[in-house]
């Protein structure tokens, strides 16, 4: 079999399979949460073209630094005018 053709099925077995992702420490979510949640975090996975191992995560600050955040840590930090 095909080395390109393996990766390939390896990866769609994987992203099938690929429904829950657990999360702690968080202020108003913890455990296992769909991996497609569609509410605040957010999370992808996949391979790119040279079969490295990729994802992302959005997560609002909200979820960091409590419901009451304004911004107001990263206008010290950049000096946003």
């Amino acid at each position: 079999m095909d080395p390109e053709e393996t990766y390939q099925k390896m990866h769609t077995a994987f992203l099938a399979g690929d429904s829950l992702m657990e999360i702690d420490g968080f202020i108003r979510k913890d455990g296992l949460i769909p991996s497609h949640d569609t509410s605040d975090i957010h999370a992808a996975i996949n391979w790119d073209k040279n079969n490295a191992l990729t994802y992302e995560i959005a997560i609002p600050l909200k979820e960091m630094f409590g419901g009451d955040y304004q911004g107001k840590i990263f206008q010290k930090i950049f000096q946003w005018r």
